[in-house]
């Protein structure tokens, strides 16, 4: 509620939570705290670049250590090193990732660190930060 008013007063931002239907207001409990994607309200961006990559990458790989897969990691979606967007997350447990076979699965938690290394790739940053993707292949050989 503090951040609602704050938005609106300081920042001048209308939130429009009188304008919510009747069915979601009731779907959430008629709990109308304001959300916000946080790379709209952050001012200080400052890209990805060699000096700080690794930073980026232990901020990741401390999400994923908590199991939570952002599964859209790209340069857009970071503002100082941080995940900002988290539109496409999963958490564990997810239903998913439990019926899924065990390759799957891994491959479906390791996809934080193939993006990563994408991303780093596409950007033309070379790096010494070794993701698990980065040091293995994903799907085990055929023998």
């Amino acid at each position: 509620m503090e951040d609602t008013k704050w938005l609106e007063k300081e920042e001048g931002i209308n939130v429009c939570t009188d304008i919510i239907d009747r069915d979601l207001r009731r779907a959430l409990g008629e709990d109308l705290r304001t959300r916000a994607i946080v790379k709209d309200l952050e001012t200080d961006n400052v890209g990805l670049k060699k000096a700080n990559i690794g930073r980026a990458w232990r901020n990741v790989s401390l999400l994923n250590s908590l199991k939570i897969y952002n599964r859209d990691v790209g340069a857009d979606n970071f503002m100082n090193c941080r995940i900002v967007d988290f539109g496409s997350s999963w958490t564990e447990p997810h239903a998913i990732l439990d019926a899924a076979d065990t390759d799957e699965a891994r491959e479906q938690r390791l996809s934080d660190c193939s993006k990563f290394d994408e991303m780093t790739e596409k950007k033309g940053i070379k790096t010494r930060t070794k993701t698990p993707t980065s040091r293995h292949n994903l799907r085990p050989r055929k023998k």
